[in-house]
C-alpha cells in the first residue's frame, strides 16, 4: 500500500500531496524506532524526494513545512535515508529566498561546510554555499558565518585537497564566493590558500 501511495504522490502535481508528505516525516521521526516506522519513513521521504527533485516551488513548500531540520538530522547521523536527504538539502539553496532563510535559521550552512569533507558531495555543497552567498541579504549573515575561522579553514582545506578530477568543477563556485563576498573574506581565503601552498612547497623541497 505504501509503495502505491509513494508512486501516486510522485505523479500528482498537488501542494496537498507535498504538504502531507512533509507532515509525515516529523511524525515518523518522533515515533519509537522499529522496522515498521523506519520502512514508513523511507517510503515517505522517497515520495518527498520524487515530488521535489525537479520542482523549486515544492522544495520551498517542503522547507516552509519544516523538513530542513529532519534532512539535516538524517545527514549528520549518517542514516540510510541520507541518500534522499543530501540532494534535497543541497537543492534547497537554489529553490527560493524563503528556503535559503530556512536553511540559515537551522544551521544549514554548517552542514554544507561539513560536506566539503565528503568526496561525493563536496562540489555540490560548495555550489550551494556559493548560491547562498550570492543571495545574501543586507545583513550579510551568510558572509558573517563564512568569516568564522573554522569556516575559512574548511574552505581552504577543501581547495587544497580537492581531487584532481573535481578541480575544474570547483573553480566556478569558488569564483562566485570570492566575487560576492566583501574584500576581507576574499583576502583571508586567498592569503591562507597562498600560505598553505608556500608551506607545501617548502616541505616538498626539504
Amino acid at each position: 500500500m505504501l509503495s502505491f501511495l509513494k508512486f501516486r504522490c510522485a505523479c500528482i502535481n498537488s501542494p496537498i500531496s507535498l504538504r502531507n508528505c512533509g507532515e509525515c516525516v516529523p511524525i515518523h521521526v518522533a515515533a519509537p524506532p522499529s522496522y515498521h516506522h523506519r520502512n514508513n519513513l523511507h517510503s515517505v521521504l522517497n515520495a518527498l524526494f520524487n515530488l521535489c527533485k525537479i520542482n523549486k516551488r515544492r522544495q520551498e513548500q517542503a522547507a516552509e513545512n519544516g523538513i530542513i531540520p529532519h534532512l539535516m538530522n538524517f545527514i549528520m547521523s549518517d542514516s540510510p535515508l541520507k541518500q534522499y536527504a543530501l540532494p534535497l538539502l543541497c537543492d534547497m539553496a537554489h529553490a527560493s529566498r524563503n528556503s535559503r532563510e530556512q536553511l540559515r535559521a537551522h544551521g544549514g550552512l554548517d552542514v554544507y561546510l561539513s560536506l566539503l569533507d565528503d568526496e561525493l558531495w563536496s562540489v555540490t555543497a560548495l555550489d550551494s554555499i556559493a548560491v547562498c552567498l550570492a543571495h545574501d541579504n543586507d545583513n550579510r549573515k551568510v558572509e558573517q558565518a563564512l568569516l568564522k575561522k573554522d569556516a575559512v579553514q574548511k574552505l581552504v582545506k577543501f581547495f587544497q585537497n580537492c581531487p584532481e578530477q573535481h578541480f575544474v568543477h570547483i573553480l566556478e563556485p569558488f569564483l562566485k564566493i570570492i566575487t560576492y563576498v566583501s574584500v576581507p573574506l576574499s583576502c583571508i581565503i586567498l592569503l591562507l590558500a597562498l600560505m598553505s601552498v608556500c608551506q607545501s612547497s617548502i616541505s616538498y623541497r626539504s
